[in-house]
């Protein structure tokens, strides 16, 4: 009897499992690789004959939530969810919603790939289109959690050695300051800089430097400064162990990398840059005959660097304001000198629509360009071509215009500026060029009232 009884009450056991809510994992499988393969290949074919974009975005993601009912998704493994990743199947919130159980169940594991799929919740969590700046915002610092659960999993040490370890330092690129610092996000980066990062994990650091350097971090001068050397020596052991191939087949990164290194040892990330000494330009071409060679050869006057490129439309929409500057200075100690560098090509402004000239390994050529370009847009006032990036370490240029204004004792007073009504830079100059009793103009620049970047009101 009892050996009757005890095969019932494992029957019935055995009944009731499969009948309840653990009934579909226990008879759920994998999806195959094929399924996976048809969900690609329909997303794919669904795109094809779209006549725009947006057309092209609409018909891929109804084609993925259609595709995405016949793979489980509850036991895609973690290549599966690349493959599907790559070929943007969850670019819809309804497939990353889909997905979300899946990636928290794989981020358990304390290994690498329990990283990655940490990594991928915060990469792959449903959008919200915010309406506001402060939405926006918003719906950033709601993700602070779930990065700082990335950034401290158990495997995220070992993955971020490795090619996939960028996307963690750019989950945090997207945080707004006071999400940072309320959730110590940055301390928990710290332990993970090291000299053993990868490649691409290095590639990605710059964007660390700048939440560093952010002046509403509230960082102890001391730790920033230790945090700052970490990185520059993680920066550079991440180029010398680079393969020469791979340093030549990836120059872009190369320089990215480069640039970080400088930038984390800047005055500017250190917090130091405005009231001392500006950073050395060198330059490798100017517009006057005077043709300064570096920055340090304008020490005396009054100068306004004006970082910018031939593509950049907020840039051309500046010059009219930069124009009257260099009409309200001439025959004044004052300088205001517009700085590029080599870009790999040049635009063409002088026909409709524009078009882009090719100089790739050719920077004599893209040089010679920039007389026909000058007069095109009327740029009065000189132009140089630098030996380092137009987003330049030194001064923090991560977008332009951006403009920098130098003391006649070479001390950089402003700093992150965007050009708009030229009376604010003005005044700024006035000031300058007062305290070191050099010759001003008599009244002061007419107010044009408040603008935008743009110069428009």
């Amino acid at each position: 009897m009892n050996i009757r009884l005890t095969a019932l009450l494992a029957a019935l056991a055995a009944s009731t499992l499969l009948a309840g809510p653990l009934a579909t994992a226990a008879i759920a499988a994998p999806p195959t690789d094929e399924q996976i393969t048809a969900a690609i290949d329909a997303v794919k074919k669904a795109g094809e004959g779209a006549k725009d974009f947006s057309a092209k975005q609409a018909a891929e993601r109804a084609a993925a939530d259609e595709a995405l009912k016949t793979v489980t998704l509850g036991e895609a493994t973690l290549a599966q969810i690349e493959s599907m990743m790559k070929a943007n199947i969850f670019g819809g919130n309804d497939a990353r919603a889909a997905l979300a159980p899946r990636l928290a169940d794989l981020a358990k594991a304390p290994t690498k790939d329990g990283a990655q799929a940490a990594l991928w919740r915060v990469t792959l969590a449903p959008n919200v289109q915010p309406k506001t700046r402060e939405e926006y915002e918003a719906g950033q610092a709601a993700k602070a959690p779930s990065v700082l659960a990335a950034l401290t999993h158990a495997g995220t040490a070992e993955l971020i050695n490795t090619g996939a370890g960028d996307g963690f330092f750019r989950a945090v690129s997207a945080l707004p300051a006071s999400a940072i610092s309320e959730n110590k996000i940055l301390e928990a980066v710290e332990p993970l800089i090291t000299t053993k990062l990868s490649f691409d994990s290095a590639v990605a650091l710059g964007v660390i430097v700048d939440k560093i350097a952010d002046a509403e971090n509230k960082m102890d001068k001391a730790a920033k400064v230790k945090f700052l050397d970490k990185i520059g020596a993680a920066a550079d052991a991440a180029l010398t162990r680079t393969p020469e191939p791979l340093a030549k087949a990836d120059e872009g990164k190369v320089k990215r990398i480069k640039d970080t290194a400088t930038s984390a040892r800047s005055r500017w990330a250190r917090g130091e840059l405005l009231n001392g000494p500006a950073p050395e330009i060198k330059f490798n071409w100017t517009s006057t005959n005077a043709s300064p060679k570096s920055l340090a050869d304008l020490k005396g006057k009054v100068v306004l660097v004006d970082f910018w490129a031939t593509w950049c439309g907020p840039c051309i929409a500046s010059f009219p304001s930069i124009r009257e500057l260099q009409a309200r200075y001439q025959g004044f100690a004052v300088e205001i000198i517009s700085v590029t560098s080599v870009q790999g090509f040049s635009m063409d402004y002088s026909e409709k629509p524009a078009k882009r000239i090719d100089c790739k390994g050719d920077a004599a050529k893209e040089m010679a360009l920039m007389p026909d370009f000058m007069k095109n847009k009327d740029m009065t006032w000189t132009v140089a071509f630098s030996e380092d990036s137009c987003f330049n370490p030194g001064f923090g240029v991560k977008g332009i215009p951006h403009v920098a204004i130098i003391a006649p004792d070479g001390t950089v007073r402003w700093n992150e500026l965007r050009p708009g009504d030229p009376t604010h830079d003005a005044e700024k100059i006035d000031a300058l060029l007062k305290e070191f009793k050099l010759a001003a103009p008599e009244k002061a620049m007419e107010k044009k009232g408040d603008t935008d970047a743009m110069g428009k009101k």
